[in-house]
């Protein structure tokens, strides 16, 4: 689950940019080894929450528009020890494509 407060400008009426953080919870975690089944691993190997910064650029056309963000993970979501004594870490890198449609509530006067 996300939560991703975010600042939007809209410089002219087709584009606007976005820029803020983001904060996630883990809901579960399953892995699948080989051809087998899918089940809870034996230790958590992911982090229960991530953080880091977003930004995206959404393109509106009449009541329609385009969106492409980008999440940058700053918190490591998972940390491994290496062999050779080294430790590993991962972070959150995610691409955002979406489309969508504004709906027009407003009332009409009589």
């Amino acid at each position: 689950m996300d939560f991703v407060p975010k600042i939007q400008y809209t410089p002219i009426k087709v584009v606007t940019f976005g820029v803020g953080l983001y904060f996630g919870l883990k809901v579960g975690e399953k892995l699948k080894f080989n051809e087998g089944n899918w089940g809870k691993p034996y230790s958590e190997l992911f982090e229960n929450s991530d953080f880091g910064l977003t930004g995206s650029v959404q393109i509106n056309l009449k009541r329609f528009f385009l969106m492409v963000g980008y999440n940058y993970g700053i918190k490591s979501v998972s940390s491994t020890n290496l062999n050779n004594g080294a430790i590993s870490e991962a972070f959150s890198r995610n691409i955002q494509i979406g489309a969508g449609y504004f709906f027009d509530f407003k009332r009409s006067e009589k």
